[in-house]
């Protein structure tokens, strides 16, 4: 069956992010390593100031390490006369 001119789809439905890296990277982030059961995620905290307080309840950083500046690209190498090959 044909959808009619105009009609509009709906829209396709969202792949789980655990789908994704599995596909991309061949890594099962569900799975655990030591006994191969299905992990779960009871919570994901966003909140930066919650997220920050637990990292340092736990002694881990909570700050970002700082972005380092971009290297230069390295100088092409010049062809000419007899090093041509």
């Amino acid at each position: 069956m044909q959808d009619a001119p105009g009609a509009r789809r709906a829209p396709a439905a969202v792949t789980p992010w655990a789908e994704l890296l599995r596909r991309v990277f061949g890594m099962e982030v569900l799975r655990c390593a030591g006994c191969g059961g299905r992990r779960r995620i009871p919570a994901a905290i966003t909140q930066g100031p919650v997220v920050r307080a637990i990292l340092s309840s736990l002694g881990l950083p909570s700050e970002a390490p700082p972005v380092a500046a971009a290297w230069d690209p390295p100088e092409l190498l010049a062809w000419e006369g007899d090093n041509a090959r």
